[in-house]
């Protein structure tokens, strides 16, 4: 019986240590949703204040003290839960940087990089540093086709012409190198940052082939219709940029930084050209395009994070 009570509590002990470190991998393992991060609706022109060239924050940012920090010196910053705050600067010291619940400091598109100093962070449940890469041109119907004017045929008897070229979606931005020191005051959850490039554009879709021309007499034949243009090539998701933490103690913390480098998303293939109509009376009718080439997605970088001691 004692056996049968010692096996019955070293499995439940192991059921347990199975369970939290599985919690912990799936904590540690994954991903925000960033783009529905970045699209919540935080923060609308009437709303921002910029505050010279270092950050744009929200309306309850009154003082004009903050300005001079932001400007000549270490400055303060509190993003409160579901809300953003844009860093457009590419050096920053920051004192004292505290993050509700699912906030975000977005570091602008115009960066080439991104050098933070943060002396006290108070991250008060899962909070966000993020870069993300503009996403390339979705091409939509070539400007040159010349259907846009609603009719196109070759001149009596002869061949219709091919369909324009669907135009490449163009490639996405990269990530930018991101490097922080940061001394921790309180973590109880995650705090992800984050370097990822832009998704590719789109391909445009292949024009429809030009109809073959009509038959003016019995004696004379009618023209083939054009082929259909290609589609337009994927383009390329941009490459995550390297990340690059250093951390310290103020205290001691239960939760995680996680520095993520991710590459962009490639975009969609364009469409092929649907064929031109032969000419009138029987003549052959022509074939359709081709899909455009797919893209590739971008790299992901390098991650590095680092204790140090206390400066």
């Amino acid at each position: 019986m004692q056996n049968f009570i010692k096996l019955s509590f070293l499995l439940l002990l192991y059921s347990q240590i199975s369970s939290c470190k599985e919690n912990r991998e799936t904590k540690e393992t994954r991903l925000p949703d960033i783009d529905k991060l970045l699209s919540q609706e935080l923060i609308t022109l009437d709303s921002i204040k910029i505050l010279g060239d270092s950050v744009a924050l929200h309306s309850y940012y009154t003082d004009t003290s903050i300005n001079k920090k932001a400007l000549f010196g270490r400055t303060d910053i509190n993003v409160p839960a579901n809300q953003i705050v844009y860093i457009t600067q590419e050096a920053l010291s920051i004192g004292k940087l505290t993050m509700g619940k699912n906030s975000v400091l977005q570091l602008s598109n115009s960066l080439r990089y991104c050098m933070l100093s943060i002396d006290r962070g108070f991250f008060n449940d899962t909070c966000f540093i993020i870069f993300q890469g503009l996403n390339g041109t979705d091409q939509g119907r070539n400007p040159k086709d010349p259907w846009f004017g609603g009719w196109w045929q070759a001149p009596t008897g002869e061949d219709g012409q091919m369909g324009v070229q669907g135009l490449h979606g163009t490639y996405g931005q990269s990530g930018i190198d991101i490097t922080i020191q940061l001394g921790v005051s309180n973590l109880p959850n995650a705090l992800y940052i984050i370097s990822q490039g832009g998704r590719g554009g789109n391909g445009g879709d292949g024009g429809k082939g030009q109809n073959g021309g009509n038959r003016n007499s019995p004696f004379r034949t009618c023209g083939k219709g054009g082929h259909g243009g290609n589609g337009g090539n994927a383009g390329n998701g941009g490459n995550g940029g390297n990340v690059d933490i250093k951390y310290y103690l103020n205290n001691t913390f239960d939760g995680q930084i996680l520095p993520q480098s991710i590459g962009g998303k490639v975009g969609i293939v364009g469409r092929p050209g649907p064929p031109g109509e032969g000419g009138y009376n029987g003549c052959e009718w022509g074939h359709w395009g081709q899909v455009g080439n797919s893209g590739t997605k971008g790299k992901d970088g390098v991650t590095k994070i680092l204790k140090i001691p206390k400066p």
